[in-house]
């Protein structure tokens, strides 16, 4: 299975809004198996909408969109996807009860305008919004799966965990399960010169490298993970995306011991760090 995702939005090309919906929604599919194969960046207008769609379609078979659900004028996503499916636009009533009960829950009183939030394309499953009005919407047709959710990142990641991943995951059609090693204190490079030693080129094109700054994160899939744990005890910090001062923290919490830094040329980076962990002062 393989995935591409389609941002909508005239803030996104202008520069004003960093597109960080697409690295989450990436990183969270990566980690269940998903490829990401493409992105692409469009503008609030539903000829590009709608060509963006054919494109992704050619180049996977799931398709997330997020942005442009809102009730302006400007947010044509809904239309665009009905158009090119060729599907009319079906009213739910039950999305707007829904809509409706949120904006009472906050003592407002809903726009006419929410109301075309209301209507999907007629094969549209809603998803939910627990956080604000925009309902998402889930496709499956010939073969292949769309999703769209709003932009708004709170609520993009709330439908991600809560419905587009269980949805993906429950399909029986994932490749193959991963296992996440954060390592420091090693390259990239030489984490590749180690692994060479005992997995073949066809094992190694499988493991994903995501290095930073802080050291680098592996997705191994499951039949290498007991290789890979032993090649790299040395350098594994957790079977998690936690950074070195979070587990160092952990470990100085469980043993009742403290931490102190002294430090010149660093400039305070190296408080910085420890400190941006919540609770660090129970040891530093």
């Amino acid at each position: 299975m393989n995935l591409f995702i389609i941002s909508v939005g005239n803030e996104l090309l202008s520069g004003r809004t960093v597109d960080t919906n697409s690295n989450l929604i990436s990183k969270s599919l990566a980690a269940i198996g998903i490829e990401t194969t493409g992105k692409l960046s469009v503008p609030d207008e539903k000829r590009a909408i709608m060509e963006a769609i054919c494109f992704a379609r050619r180049m996977a078979d799931t398709i997330i969109i997020t942005g442009g659900l809102g009730p302006t004028p400007d947010d044509v996503t809904v239309e665009a996807i009905a158009e090119f499916l060729g599907e009319k636009l079906v009213f739910h009533e039950d999305v707007l009860n829904r809509m409706k009960e949120h904006f009472d829950s906050r003592r407002l009183v809903m726009p006419e305008n929410n109301i075309r939030q209301a209507y999907l394309p007629e094969s549209a499953i809603p998803i939910p919004n627990s956080i604000g009005t925009a309902p998402g919407l889930f496709i499956k047709k010939d073969s292949k799966r769309i999703f769209a959710i709003p932009g708004f990142p709170s609520e993009m990641e709330a439908m991600l965990k809560r419905f587009i991943i269980p949805e993906l995951s429950d399909t029986g059609e994932l490749p193959e399960r991963f296992e996440l090693f954060s390592t420091a204190q090693i390259p990239e490079s030489q984490i590749l010169a180690t692994l060479e030693k005992k997995l073949s080129r066809d094992s190694l094109m499988r493991i994903r490298f995501y290095p930073s700054y802080t050291g680098v994160n592996l997705y191994v899939p499951k039949e290498t993970a007991t290789i890979v744990r032993e090649l790299l005890s040395d350098y594994i910090v957790a079977n998690s995306e936690k950074k070195l001062e979070q587990v160092i923290g952990e470990i100085l919490r469980a043993r009742g011991q403290s931490l102190s830094v002294a430090e010149s040329c660093s400039g305070g980076m190296l408080a910085s760090r420890i400190v941006s962990v919540p609770g660090s002062s129970d040891y530093f």
